[in-house]
């Protein structure tokens, strides 16, 4: 898949293909770093993701969580028939 992509930018480096190819350098040097290296980019990324899902309104996130929360007895019920045979 990727592979064709790479061959396809070679003969045609068109901006669409040209941010494969970034994105695959990235991806190398992120590999060529040490473990503590990486750790701290993961870090780093995980907690500006974090910052997003804060500005989120609050009641999008009440709603999430109680359809969570509903949701395992429902399927504790549904387990307790097959489990007593």
């Amino acid at each position: 898949g990727w592979l064709c992509e790479l061959l396809r930018w070679k003969e045609d480096p068109s901006p669409e293909n040209r941010t494969l190819w970034e994105n695959l350098s990235m991806i190398r040097r992120f590999l060529s770093l040490s473990q503590a290296e990486r750790d701290a980019i993961y870090e780093q990324e995980s907690s500006a993701g974090q910052q997003h899902h804060n500005e989120r309104p609050s009641h999008l996130m009440h709603v999430s969580t109680d359809q969570l929360q509903a949701q395992p007895p429902q399927s504790q019920q549904q387990h307790q028939p097959s489990l007593s045979l």
